[in-house]
């Protein structure tokens, strides 16, 4: 951020009377955010995950007595009320 930057943020903040939490968001998010998408491309890179994988080019025959290609597909439409589902990525991907 440069300083010119920086005082127009502050005079924002100085005009819309911001608490002490929102000119720190205003300054920091942003490079905040820019980390965090950083440390989660490098974790998915780190991963090594097969790119290219689709439910439609999965073996449903692979073993189809184990697997129900319906509540898969169900679980896929990311329908939450139907099924409980424990989301463990941002919400962005």
């Amino acid at each position: 951020m440069t300083q010119e930057e920086l005082d127009d943020v502050l005079r924002q903040a100085e005009q819309g009377c911001w608490s002490h939490v929102e000119l720190l968001d205003r300054l920091l998010g942003e490079r905040a955010q820019r980390k965090r998408q950083r440390i989660v491309e490098r974790r998915i890179r780190e991963a090594r995950f097969v790119m290219g994988k689709t439910l439609e080019s999965f073996d449903w025959e692979f073993n189809a007595q184990a697997i129900d290609r319906v509540q898969i597909e169900e679980l896929a439409t990311g329908d939450r009320h139907r099924w409980p589902v424990l989301q463990l990525w941002p919400k962005a991907w």
